[in-house]
């Protein structure tokens, strides 16, 4: 999607895991070839206006994300609870990894995450999961029923 908006070159995408297995899996970009329905269906929906073959390449029963798709993206391992706050990005996406933890965590790992985010950024987390009161009061809905929160904005 930030390919065809004309933005992917102004980006840069950081990557994290706890699992340094996860982000091999994740840096090689390549996946059964049984999610590509999954993955169409998903990138449709997201208003993708071109034929996914354009981004991935299929063969022997896997799918390749395209090189160009990976180029901005830099992996690294990362403790959400124990490590500190790396940035202020525009955009995090924290998708069903607080559904593992009590309230108290939660509370602590939104404020961590909100300390990383801009004024103004966006926070998405999965479907299942919601802010804490002490989230909501940092955050407000920007597209609720997605999860999708926007930091508050300087005065």
């Amino acid at each position: 999607m930030l390919a065809e908006a004309g933005l992917y070159d102004r980006c840069q995408i950081y990557a994290t895991d706890l699992s340094p297995l996860a982000l091999e899996i994740a840096k090689l970009g390549v996946y059964s070839a049984a999610t590509l329905p999954a993955v169409t269906a998903n990138y449709l929906a997201a208003g993708g206006t071109f034929d996914l073959s354009r981004y991935v390449t299929q063969g022997y029963g896997r799918i390749s994300i395209h090189e160009s798709l990976r180029r901005n993206i830099v992996f690294f391992q990362h403790d959400l609870v124990g490590d500190h706050v790396f940035g202020e990005m525009d955009l995090i996406l924290c998708r069903n990894v607080m559904i593992y933890f009590g309230r108290e965590l939660q509370a602590r790992v939104v404020a961590k995450l909100g300390d990383s985010l801009r004024p103004g950024g966006f926070l998405c987390v999965g479907r299942s999961e919601q802010l804490s009161l002490a989230g909501r009061a940092r955050f407000s809905d920007f597209a609720s029923d997605e999860r999708i929160y926007q930091q508050g904005s300087p005065a």
